[in-house]
C-alpha cells in the first residue's frame, strides 16, 4: 500500500476554499450588520426630525421634506438589507458545501491513516510469527528430562 495520501492535494485546496468560503461568509455578515445599522440610524433620524415647538410654516414644510427624504433612504436601506441578507444566505450555503466536500475527504484521509496503521500491525505480526517459527523447540527448565 502506498504510504502517501494520494487526495492529499485535494484535501488542502479543499480547506483553502472552506477558508475562503468562510472569509466570504464574515464580509457578508459584516455588510449585512453595516445595512442594519445604516437602516436603524435613518429611522432613527426620520422620528427624530420634527420642527420646534415655536416653529413657523416654513419650518414645518422643510421638517416635513426632510422626514420623506429620511424615509426614502430608509426604504433603500430597507431593500439593501434584503439583498445582503440573501448574500448572506448564499455564503451560508457555500460555506456548508466546501465544509462537507472537505469532510469527505478528511474521512477518505482517516481511513488510509487506519489503514497504513493496520499494514503496520499485520507487518510487526509477521515478523513476530516468523521469529517464534525460526526458534528451536521449547524445552520445560527444571522438568524431568530424560
Amino acid at each position: 500500500m502506498s504510504r502517501r495520501f494520494r487526495l492529499q492535494t485535494l484535501e488542502r485546496l479543499r480547506a483553502a476554499r472552506l477558508d475562503t468560503a468562510a472569509e466570504a461568509l464574515a464580509g457578508a455578515r459584516a455588510e449585512l450588520t453595516a445595512a442594519e445599522r445604516e437602516h436603524e440610524e435613518l429611522v432613527l433620524a426620520t422620528l427624530a426630525c420634527v420642527p420646534p415647538a415655536q416653529a413657523g410654516p416654513q419650518d414645518v414644510v422643510l421638517a416635513g421634506l426632510r422626514r420623506d427624504l429620511l424615509r426614502e433612504k430608509a426604504n433603500r436601506a430597507a431593500q439593501v438589507i434584503v439583498t445582503r441578507q440573501g448574500e448572506v444566505s448564499r455564503a451560508v450555503e457555500e460555506w456548508h458545501s466546501a465544509r462537507s466536500q472537505l469532510r469527505a475527504v478528511e474521512a477518505l484521509h482517516e481511513q488510509h491513516r487506519i489503514a497504513i496503521a493496520m499494514e503496520r500491525v499485520r507487518a510487526e505480526q509477521r515478523l513476530i510469527d516468523d521469529l517464534a517459527g525460526t526458534r528451536g523447540p521449547v524445552r520445560p527448565v527444571g522438568g524431568d528430562q530424560r
